[in-house]
Formats: structure tokens, sequence, C-alpha cells
């Protein structure tokens, strides 16, 4: 018996194939037949179209859902974002495929999370806060610590890395933003970005990244949002830019820093005090965690607000920032998931998607407005996972919904 070809539009598989990055030698490869093949199918004057399985196997690489194959036009496409890892000249670098995939679930979970506040009758949140070039990056990451409404007695007590993280992300969403987690991505090619809107704009960052490392991202892709800039980063002040772009990425890097570190606050502290005035010292790896774990950062970015606050020289920042790169790309190598290790769905629900979109599928759900199985494939996880997934959200104490 012949298979059952499925009725859908060329410029729908074509449409598909490009928004993930796909060649056609890609999409034939994964639906194991020749590219010509993938070609006659995306051929609005032919009529050979894939097998209903073939289908599945292609939205499956392509990270789509099934249903939107049959939709009368393609969809809206991705975000339009700077990409502030490009050289001067250059429009802008090529992203990998599971890069253009995590921008676009993470634009697509946003008209998710819209379309549930609607069904909710709920307005979305609207971002109003804003910061300017001209305000200066210190006065800018002060701005941006009110915003967030963190006091330096709260940050004091997380200590802990992850606990900071955590605090962080949850004062961002605070704010009306969605904070996701990206996974599948080096964080040489990515380490965040942002969609910056004025209803339910968006943070990704990067999940293999430190987590010092993602709470530094937090904070550089907050400013990006008060400063009303979209932007894909890997925040490399040396990198070869347009002057311009080059700007916004150093401010928002000094900006994350200030509003991690305060300038009057960090001079405050005995550890400093004891030190003196002057830009002669040298910092011991134990005196920038000590510093370190009182603020949730790591030793470079320690020891970078202690030259911005004159208490270094900047070839001793110099050598020391070298010397941090390279045991952090040592240690990027060597991060690997323990060899018996088993995934947690609900866990990873709510740490990739974040507490604020959880929340508001969940309560969409309860609310009878949604079936199960919407807020299960919203979430990535099975209907019988729900209810863990809601214990989750009870035991972090998660915030209300949007």
């Amino acid at each position: 018996m012949a298979s059952v070809r499925a009725k859908v539009k060329a410029e729908l598989l074509e449409w598909g194939r490009v928004s993930a990055g796909f060649t056609v030698e890609d999409a034939a490869k994964k639906a194991a037949v020749d590219p010509a093949r993938v070609a006659a199918w995306e051929d609005p004057a032919g009529d050979d179209r894939p097998t209903m399985n073939q289908l599945r196997t292609l939205a499956k690489a392509f990270r789509q859902p099934l249903s939107v194959f049959y939709l009368s036009q393609p969809p809206r496409g991705m975000p339009v974002m700077h990409d502030f890892r490009r050289l001067p000249g250059e429009v802008a670098q090529v992203y990998s495929p599971v890069l253009r995939l995590e921008i676009m679930s993470a634009y697509r979970r946003r008209t998710v999370a819209l379309s549930l506040l609607e069904e909710l009758g709920q307005s979305a949140p609207k971002f109003t806060h804003r910061v300017s070039l001209d305000d200066g990056p210190e006065l800018a990451g002060g701005m941006a610590r009110e915003i967030l409404g963190v006091s330096y007695e709260q940050a004091k007590q997380w200590r802990d890395e992850r606990k900071a993280y955590n605090g962080w992300r949850r004062a961002i969403e605070a704010t009306g933003v969605l904070v996701f987690q990206a996974v599948g991505i080096g964080v040489g090619e990515m380490r965040g970005f942002s969609i910056a809107e004025d209803t339910l704009p968006v943070i990704a960052v990067n999940k293999k990244d430190r987590v010092h490392g993602r709470t530094f991202s937090l904070l550089h892709e907050f400013i990006h949002l008060l400063l009303h800039e979209s932007g894909l980063c890997d925040f490399d002040e040396d990198a070869l830019r347009p002057p311009a772009e080059n700007r916004i990425e150093i401010f928002c890097n000094h900006a994350a820093g200030a509003a991690l570190v305060p300038r009057e606050q960090l001079l405050r502290e005995p550890i400093v005090v004891a030190r003196g005035e002057g830009s002669h010292h040298q910092w011991s790896d134990q005196e920038l965690s000590a510093l370190g774990r009182i603020y949730g950062v790591s030793r470079e970015v320690m020891l970078r607000r202690l030259l911005i606050s004159g208490r270094t020289s900047r070839d001793y920042y110099g050598r020391r920032h070298a010397a941090f790169m390279d045991q952090y790309r040592q240690e990027e190598g060597e991060r690997a998931p323990p060899e018996n290790f088993k995934r947690n769905m609900p866990q990873e629900a709510v740490s990739n998607y974040g507490e604020a979109f959880t929340s508001l599928v969940v309560d969409t759900y309860h609310q009878d407005r949604i079936p199960l199985s919407d807020a299960a494939q919203y979430l990535g996880v099975r209907a019988k996972h729900l209810p863990h997934v809601e214990r989750l959200l009870r035991d972090q104490g998660a915030a209300p919904p949007l």
C-alpha cells in the first residue's frame, strides 16, 4: 500500500528548513532521501510531497510542531537583533542551526505567553524601564539595580553562586521579562541574547556557561533591554566590531558590573579598605573569591570592578584576565554530564523556561483555558509530569504568573 502523502504547502516546507538553518542536503540526510527529492517537495509548481512519517522526521529536526506545516502561510520569522559578534563590514555572522532554533523557540514561547495572557483576560505587563548611553555605565548600573529592587543586604545573603543567579533571575522576571536558558550551544558562539519588546521582552542565557557567567549574562542582557536594543552577544570587548556596536557592548559590560558590584559599596568592604587607596595593588585568588562571594560574581568580574574603582592597574588586570580566560576555556572543555546521568524533565522545564513562563502555563491549564496536552507541549514534558512541575514551582516559592 502506498504511503500517505502529507497535504502541506511547498513554501511551508521551505520555510521550516530555512528557518532552522538547514540546507537542502541537510534536510535530505535527515529524511533519508536524495537532495533532489527535497527540492521537489519544496517546488510550488510540483505535486510531490513527503509522507507523513517523513514530515514528522523533518518537523522534529526543524524543532517545529507538526501543526505549523498546515498553516495557510509561513509564520513570522525570527526577530531582528543586532549580532554583536560580527566583524566590521559583515552583515551578520551565520547562525548555526541550533542557535537559530533557540532564537526561534524563545520568540515562539513569548508568543505563547501573550496568547495565554489573552486567554486569561489579562494584559501583558508593559516594560517601560529605560536607560541611555548618555547616562554613563555606572549610573545605568545603579538604575538597573534600583529597578530590580535588589539591596546589598539581600544580595549578601545569597552567598552561594546558584542562589545569586536564581535571585537575580527572579528579580528580572518580576519586571515582566521572560528569562530562558538556551541549551546545546557552545559558549564560544553565544553567551546570551535579548529580544527587546515593549511587552514581555526576552533574555536567554547559555546553560553551558558557568553559573557566575550566566549571572553576568543576565545583567548584561538586562542592560540591553533597558537600552531597548535586541542583541546576540559574546561580551568580548576586544572583538573587532563597528565602533557604535562596540560602544554598546562595552557599555553593557560596564553597567552589568556596576549593577552587580556597586562601586561605593565595594570601596567600603573591609578587605578593600585594609589595602588603602592606589592602583598598585595586586589581589590574590583568595581575596577575589572572598569578595566575589559577597556579590555572587566571578573573580574576573571582581577584579574588573577593582580596576574601575582605581584599586589595581590595567597591566595587572590584563595579565590576570588572560589567565582567567584560559582557565574558563579549559573548564568548558572538561564540563560534561556524569556517565550515568538521568534527565529530570520537570526540573529542566522550570530551569530552562523560567518560573514566570512555567507558572503562566500551569495557571492557564488550571483555569481550564488550555488542555493538558497543550500545557505539556508548551513545557516540553509528558502530561504525567505536570504535577511534578507544579510541586517544583511551589517548593521554589515561584512568584505568581505574569
